[in-house]
């Protein structure tokens, strides 16, 4: 269950209100997973309707790619891009975002996307490609 936003209030460190300000931002957390660890995160697509009011606190406010205008069907609590062009009941604007999905079940465990620098360019000491040969077939 999500929590709303936290407020400051004189008890409380600041630093630890905006740590904890946003239940779904996590991403400044996620690292690169070190030589012999696997990545236990992707990265997807995702489109937040911005109707959903209870939501609109967690939606983060930069949006990524181009502005066209999106057509959303709602189906029960869900919503589904429509493929069908023009104006239609149901139509709601939305934020594009990248949201980070566990690859497997993880409990009490760092999480590690992998970063997929360049294999052309110089990489930092720290960086440990995951599977070089995928890197190779990406940046050739």
């Amino acid at each position: 269950m999500l929590n709303k936003p936290l407020q400051k209030s004189g008890c409380e460190n600041f630093g630890d209100v905006l740590e904890r300000r946003n239940p779904l931002a996590f991403g400044h957390f996620v690292n690169h997973p070190p030589g012999g660890s696997a990545p236990n995160v992707m990265i997807c697509p995702y489109d937040f309707p911005l109707t959903e009011k209870d939501m609109r606190a967690y939606i983060p406010n930069i949006a990524f790619g181009g502005e066209e205008p999106v057509t959303m069907k709602r189906f029960g609590s869900f919503w589904f891009k429509s493929r069908a062009p023009g104006k239609q009941t149901g139509e709601s604007p939305v934020l594009r975002t990248l949201v980070l999905v566990s690859t497997r079940s993880v409990c009490d465990e760092e999480l590690f996307l992998n970063y997929r620098y360049s294999s052309s360019k110089g990489r930092p000491e720290w960086y440990t490609p995951v599977d070089e040969e995928e890197d190779k077939r990406r940046w050739s």
